[in-house]
């Protein structure tokens, strides 16, 4: 029972002690600025984990949802704020492109780390030259 109290108070433990050498080396994260200035970009981060968590359960491996997200906070930076409109159509068709290299690898059984690891860069390359 203890062991098992142990493995889930593990994640509380482990962001107790990243939080502790943090306040440690910059004290003044401890405040209520500092804190929101490292937590605001969690719910990104957690929803690209919680999809490459569905995609690890298909014993597969996505290596392009990091440049993905970059490339939609790209857009989502620049275009959104320039022309609404626009940026909402590019958000839709990088959408629906993702959704489509999805479909391409399991219609046609590729290696999905492969083609994923291509298309990083794609998305990459796309950040950069969108800027």
């Amino acid at each position: 029972m203890n062991r098992r109290l142990l493995r889930q108070a593990l994640p509380f433990l482990s962001l107790a002690v990243v939080l502790a050498a943090t306040f440690y080396v910059q004290p003044r994260t401890m405040s209520y600025f500092g804190l929101n200035l490292m937590l605001q970009y969690a719910v990104p981060i957690a929803l690209a984990t919680i999809a490459q968590m569905f995609i690890i359960t298909l014993n597969d491996l996505d290596l392009s949802i990091g440049p993905f997200v970059g490339l939609v906070s790209c857009v989502g930076a620049t275009l959104l704020f320039d022309s609404p409109a626009l940026g909402v159509v590019v958000l839709l068709a990088l959408i629906m492109a993702y959704g489509a290299v999805g479909a391409l690898i399991h219609v046609r059984n590729l290696p999905s780390i492969v083609v994923t690891l291509g298309l990083s860069f794609v998305w990459l390359g796309l950040s950069l030259i969108h800027i």
